[in-house]
């Protein structure tokens, strides 16, 4: 059996578990889904098609895309996907964030990945049985194959869509992931956030100097092992928080020296005092 998390809208996991093809989803129950929209350096879309014993959809074409397994990241899942269905074995990087979606009559949230890389038709590899076939398309021949039928129709709304997929780059934060980072904290410990007074820093807060994240200010830092307020501070990036109602992102920092293994689920509880206010993606290296 598939076993999901179950979630909110708002994306905020609801602390059980769904079944694949078993459950029975409920009012405002939803699992997570990613789709992988792979571009070369042409601006042409990779499709494949799904194999002929496939019970839904036989020889229709897509792109990779799956449900998250439970315990999983989004983009986990989506690099499992990659893996699965056509072989890829590519990392954290590779992947681009696209935007996401709320399916409320498949109950899903759809998040949707994009690989900007020239990946060869030979090297892939069709070992799950899943997909039989695979091809690079146009936005021409992406919408022929709409009108004839030949792609899934849930795929309709890349009409509109296919030139801000194939322009998309990746932000700017996935520079500092694995990297030292200097930050300026202008929020410290213990300080009330400027604007709302009754909310307390928990952690120190503030920005990596000379950088521009996707909203036009620098980008922001949680320093999320510190027991004490700060004016600066050198640490390590082991992640970022990626809102998904805009653009804002936050990088998590730590101590240099501090091996721990932190998980989605760390994260979310030690943000929580500020992040609980906005739906995000936790993206941990």
């Amino acid at each position: 059996m598939e076993y999901w998390d179950a979630y909110n809208e708002n994306r905020k996991k609801l602390g059980y578990d769904l079944i694949r093809d078993v459950s029975v989803f409920k009012e405002n129950e939803y699992h997570i889904v990613e789709e992988i929209w792979i571009i070369n350096s042409k601006g042409e879309i990779l499709l494949t098609q799904r194999s002929k014993n496939k019970k839904s959809n036989p020889l229709k074409w897509e792109c990779t895309a799956g449900s998250i397994l439970k315990g999983e990241t989004s983009y986990q899942g989506a690099l499992r996907e990659l893996k699965e269905e056509i072989g890829l074995n590519l990392n954290l990087k590779d992947l681009i964030y696209f935007g996401n979606k709320v399916d409320k009559t498949h109950h899903a949230i759809v998040d949707k990945w994009v690989v900007r890389k020239d990946i060869n038709l030979s090297d892939l590899v069709f070992s799950d049985g899943e997909v039989q076939d695979a091809k690079y398309v146009t936005k021409e021949e992406f919408e022929r194959m709409l009108e004839n039928g030949e792609i899934r129709d849930i795929f309709y709304y890349m009409v509109n869509m296919y030139e801000k997929i194939v322009s998309v780059e990746q932000r700017e934060s996935y520079n500092f992931l694995g990297k030292e980072v200097e930050v300026v904290f202008d929020r410290k410990m213990g300080s009330h956030h400027p604007k709302y007074d009754d909310m307390i820093y928990e952690l120190n807060y503030g920005y990596v100097p000379n950088t521009k994240s996707s909203d036009g200010e620098e980008i922001d830092v949680y320093q999320i092992d510190s027991k004490i307020p700060l004016e600066t501070f050198k640490g390590k990036c082991i992640g970022i928080i990626q809102r998904i109602n805009d653009e804002d992102d936050k990088l998590i920092v730590v101590d240099i020296n501090n091996n721990k293994k932190y998980t989605e689920d760390d994260i979310v509880k030690i943000v929580n005092f500020a992040e609980k206010y906005f739906s995000s993606m936790i993206i941990l290296i």
